[in-house]
């Protein structure tokens, strides 16, 4: 005598694919809306979430940058983060023209003789001794501004058409 079990593994199949039809479906379901918007899952005093270092700018300019940086565990609940600090100590700083006091005190860093823009003087990198406005225009590959005069950099020659 023969038995016929055929029926039982008809009957497996289709409950395995039952099985692989709901998990597909719950693994669908438990897929997110791509649409959201990003939140960091810890506590908000209300403010939204930054989207670009925009969003941190608070308009001064003596306190530094701001920059969007909400995965940054030192960012603040908006996700913001002040780059590096005060762009320069406090009592330089000038906040109504967003521009820090340039320290004379030694006017000619790079010591080429000529003292900085800011300190009265002709230098326009006084951290570059190949810079200064007491030098010649040289016309060079690099096209340098060597006598810091924005009319002659980057001529390369007598009639400007590099």
């Amino acid at each position: 005598m023969v038995l016929d079990v055929s029926f039982l593994l008809e009957r497996e199949v289709g409950v395995r694919r039952l099985g692989v039809w709901i998990l597909g479906w719950a693994l669908v379901g438990a897929c997110g809306d791509d649409d959201a918007s990003p939140t960091d899952g810890g506590a908000n005093d209300g403010a939204a979430i930054c989207v670009t270092d925009e969003d941190c700018d608070d308009g001064v300019f003596c306190n530094g940058d701001e920059l969007c940086l909400p995965r940054n565990p030192a960012a603040d609940a908006r996700g913001c983060l002040v780059e590096d600090g005060p762009p320069c100590p406090a009592d330089r700083c000038v906040e109504s023209e967003a521009r820090c006091q340039a320290d004379c005190t030694n006017p000619d860093a790079d010591g080429d003789g000529d003292r900085s823009i800011a300190c009265g003087g002709g230098d326009c990198d006084d951290f570059d001794r190949s810079r200064s406005s007491l030098l010649s225009e040289i016309c060079d590959p690099g096209n340098v501004d060597e006598d810091c005069d924005e009319t002659t950099f980057g001529d390369r020659d007598d009639d400007s058409d590099d």
